[in-house]
């Protein structure tokens, strides 16, 4: 499992290689403000409990790492608000370099002030 990142510039005659991604690794996006969105994807029942306002306190999400038949709806959460205990395990246990998922926490509000060695 890999966490890979690109920089995106709005330069015109910057090229970008359009390379599809493997399936066992996770894209994040940084935002203007310094903030990081992990994409990943998920199941359809849970697309109504991510959003915000429809959250609880704590939702345990299942983040896989590419599309599929039981995850089929691309998302991108904020990396403050997440908390996970484990590294992402293989989806299935026989393809070494196959699609991942992280189970983890998405918290309501961002609990983390800062790097455990603050």
């Amino acid at each position: 499992p890999a966490l890979g990142l690109v920089l995106v510039t709005q330069s015109p005659d910057l090229a970008l290689e359009r390379v599809a991604s493997v399936p066992n690794a996770y894209e994040i996006h940084k935002l203007a403000d310094g903030s990081g969105l992990l994409v990943g994807f998920i199941e359809k029942n849970m697309a109504s409990q991510i959003a915000p306002k429809e959250r609880p306190k704590t939702l345990r999400l299942f983040l896989h790492s590419s599309s599929s038949d039981e995850a089929p709806l691309i998302v991108a959460v904020p990396l403050e608000k997440l908390m996970a205990d484990q590294m992402p395990r293989q989806r299935d246990s026989g393809k070494r370099d196959g699609p991942v998922v992280l189970e983890m926490d998405l918290q309501s509000t961002m609990t983390r002030k800062g790097p455990i060695s603050q």
